[in-house]
């Protein structure tokens, strides 16, 4: 595969597919979290959303963190 572009592009190209795969690891706890609250404490489906929105942002920041 060639590639024309600047080394610059070459990194922002590696930059977006690491933070596709950090979100992605990210959203992995938040939907653990969300069933878990939904299935094993029966709260509300708004609620259980709410709280694994904040484990995937959560988690998505703790994964960065070294890197950044």
């Amino acid at each position: 595969m060639y590639y024309f572009g600047t080394t610059e592009n070459i990194h922002m190209e590696i930059r977006s597919i690491l933070d596709a795969m950090v979100l992605a690891m990210g959203l992995t706890p938040g939907l653990l979290v969300a069933f878990t609250a939904r299935l094993e404490y029966g709260l509300p489906i708004p609620v259980a959303i709410l709280l694994g929105i904040v484990a995937a942002k959560l988690g998505s920041k703790w994964l960065m963190a070294p890197v950044r």
